[in-house]
């Protein structure tokens, strides 16, 4: 963003400054105040002529177009309608990414200023502030090139190369597997239940980095999110984002291209655990071949049933027909004919995919 050529206002008096009206209805500034005020703003002065001549020509080369575009521009300095200096800085955020109506001035927002008064800061005070204030420019000066969208989009790929991220994304159905399978009642007619139980106790440590996130976060980033908050914190060179309606926040660091979750995990460990865990299991379905035996059985009797489906809804049909003063279909097959009610169970059961292999735990799990 540059800011509208008709509002930056340059003094000679102070060329490493450039004065913007401040409120609404305030678009022109004829001086700069009082003694006091103009002591003031040479200490300003002073201080970004150094610091403008410590930076690389490529720096304020950016620093100039983050501001003003082609134009030549100082630090910005606001002016109130009195043409008093106001005694806050404009977080650099307050220029990134928006446009300025240059007929309607530059509104009053509060929280786009910096909180420090600066002008009842001592000289040594001052300079330290302006120094944190001028890495905080610069940043942004770094980053406007490319739009809020893309760096969204960029911080997102990042998202997914994340160590955790991707271990998420390789071992998908094992995940779900494991979750799924804790849950099953089939656990309970399995032999040895201490181990069963003490597998089940493992998970809530195995999972906690596999739960830290909600699922929508893991599956899709922020990606399609409309509430994504992207918020700049110049002396540290990171990008925060942040998706309530999705649980999700994290931080991006500029220079190294890369993110941090809040709650990091040591990746190495976590997918070692995940492996055991998946093996361990797969020992006890192994020493329950009967229990996975019935399961083949009962299997085998829906395949039979659904060849014979269309015939065993043509008998159903028949015996509801019979029943004409009878409401209740389901209570006419259930107390009419308890083996076509129970026929029909057979074929409500969900069984697992074909593809898996038998005694895999995501064969279990479904």
């Amino acid at each position: 963003m540059t800011l509208p050529e008709n509002l930056p206002v340059d003094f000679t008096a102070y060329n490493h400054l450039t004065f913007l009206p401040l409120g609404r209805k305030n678009k022109s500034i004829r001086s700069v105040g009082s003694k006091h005020t103009k002591g003031l703003l040479g200490r300003l002065n002073d201080y970004f002529e150094r610091a403008m001549n410590e930076l690389s020509q490529e720096d304020i080369v950016l620093f100039q177009t983050f501001l003003y575009g082609s134009h030549r521009g100082g630090f910005p300095v606001a002016i109130d309608k009195n043409e008093d200096v106001y005694p806050h800085f404009w977080k650099p955020t307050s220029f990134l990414w928006k446009e300025y109506n240059k007929n309607r001035g530059i509104p009053i927002h509060h929280d786009e200023f910096y909180s420090q008064d600066f002008t009842v800061l001592t000289k040594n005070e001052l300079e330290n502030y302006l120094g944190s204030i001028m890495k905080d420019y610069m940043f942004c000066a770094r980053i406007h090139d490319s739009s809020k969208e893309e760096w969204i989009q960029h911080i997102n790929k990042c998202f997914f190369k994340h160590p955790l991220i991707s271990l998420y994304h390789r071992n998908a159905d094992v995940i779900e597997a494991i979750e799924q399978s804790k849950k099953s009642p089939l656990l309970f007619i399995m032999k040895n239940p201490e181990q069963i139980a003490f597998w089940r106790n493992r998970i809530e440590i195995i999972m906690r980095p596999f739960r830290s996130l909600p699922y929508t976060a893991f599956e899709r980033g922020f990606s399609n999110t409309e509430d994504t908050v992207l918020t700049v914190h110049g002396e540290n060179e990171i990008i925060r984002l942040t998706s309530e309606n999705r649980g999700l926040a994290v931080t991006y660091d500029v220079a190294n291209d890369a993110i941090s979750l809040d709650d990091e995990y040591n990746v190495v460990l976590a997918a070692k655990r995940l492996a055991t865990t998946q093996r361990q299991f797969e020992e006890i379905i192994d020493e329950n071949e009967e229990v996975i035996q019935k399961l083949l059985v009962f299997f085998k009797w829906k395949s039979l049933l659904k060849h014979h489906e269309v015939h065993i809804k043509e008998i159903q049909d028949k015996l509801c027909s019979l029943t004409t003063y009878q409401l209740n279909q389901r209570q006419v097959l259930q107390e009419n004919d308890p083996f076509l009610s129970f026929i029909q169970k057979v074929l409500q059961v969900k069984t697992p995919n074909a593809k898996l292999e038998v005694g895999s735990i995501q064969w279990f799990s479904q």
